[in-house]
């Protein structure tokens, strides 16, 4: 965690947290999100929240994993396809 908010300001790794996390709140078929955060026009940070178990009402809470890191490879060639095609890049997966 120390390197990134040397590379990037801890409120906008706070900031992009938020984004993932709400994003699974408001969507309940929605897996996984993963929010890639540009720097110098490309993305070499990326933050992903998970459900953990599937969502029940009767529980009463829903749990996520949130990771902090570098894309894997997959990530990686999806961001480079991404940059050949021009668009921002945005990944949600649905599960």
């Amino acid at each position: 965690m120390d390197k990134a908010k040397s590379k990037f300001g801890s409120r906008q790794i706070s900031q992009n947290v938020s984004l993932a996390v709400q994003e699974l709140l408001n969507h309940e078929n929605r897996k996984s999100v993963t929010v890639f955060m540009p720097r110098n026009n490309e993305a070499k940070f990326r933050v992903r929240a998970a459900r953990v178990s599937e969502v029940d009402k009767r529980v009463g809470y829903e749990e996520f994993r949130v990771t902090i890191g570098r894309p894997n490879y997959e990530e990686r060639e999806f961001l480079k396809l991404c940059r050949k095609a021009k668009t921002q890049p945005r990944k949600i997966s649905v599960i």
